[in-house]
């Protein structure tokens, strides 16, 4: 995989393409990586004013996510595809739609291309694929949670920021703990469907906890990535499959 994009504050920059599709992304490598080491990656969708093919202007929530976190020191490596303008994470998924949730069949050909991009970086780097982790944010964290449904033994733990999931797949979510944050005066994408999805996973026995703030927006992200246990959350959690 050869860089096609400079690098964005330690990001470097790849285009994945697979006959005739494509899609750009950013991979964060650790800053030392020890011989015979693996180590833990993230996985970060973004919301829907990332979208494009630019490899740019998904970044913001990553680096926000790299920084506050220090992952760059620590050792993580963060995965940021680029949806394409023409496609979502999720059918059904607009920011005048957001509170309608559908799960459809096959995923979109966006959220295909960055399991593939994924599975494609588990293979080239020394990540270790018991401590796997995703995370997003709004349109982003309607894609976690797909994924988490999708694929319910890949991921170690997740977080979805202003998201949602059909609530009758919470038995297959409940196989990976969640973390999920909303503002409660969310406009756009209603609160309830974080809480909801959190309580659904908890009754069938899932491991899922809610973080809301009062009088927060949409903007939820800001709070929930200054959250200082996250990450340490996050790390806390190795799948066993």
């Amino acid at each position: 995989m050869d860089a096609q994009y400079p690098d964005i504050e330690g990001f470097a920059g790849f285009d994945f393409e697979e006959s005739s599709n494509s899609m750009p992304y950013r991979l964060l490598i650790p800053q030392k990586l020890e011989p015979e080491h693996r180590y833990p990656l993230v996985l970060f969708l973004h919301c829907l004013v990332g979208i494009g093919d630019n490899n740019k202007a998904h970044l913001y929530l990553p680096v926000k996510f790299s920084k506050n976190y220090s992952v760059f020191e620590k050792g993580v490596f963060v995965l940021a595809p680029q949806c394409p303008l023409d496609d979502r994470w999720v059918e059904g998924i607009g920011i005048r739609k957001a509170h309608e949730i559908y799960f459809h069949k096959e995923p979109t050909l966006a959220l295909a291309m960055a399991m593939k991009i994924l599975k494609q970086v588990l293979k080239t780097y020394p990540v270790d694929t018991s401590r796997v982790y995703a995370g997003g944010a709004s349109m982003g964290a309607f894609g976690v949670c797909e994924l988490l449904i999708r694929h319910p033994d890949l991921f170690a733990a997740a977080f979805s920021i202003c998201g949602g999931a059909p609530v009758e797949y919470a038995n297959l979510i409940a196989k990976t703990p969640l973390w999920a944050f909303h503002g409660l005066a969310d406009p756009i994408v209603p609160a309830h469907m974080s809480s909801d999805i959190v309580k659904s996973v908890q009754r069938c026995g899932g491991k899922a906890r809610f973080s809301g703030y009062p009088d927060v927006l949409h903007d939820s992200w800001t709070p929930a990535l200054s959250e200082t246990e996250l990450l340490d959350w996050l790390l806390g959690h190795q799948s066993s499959f």
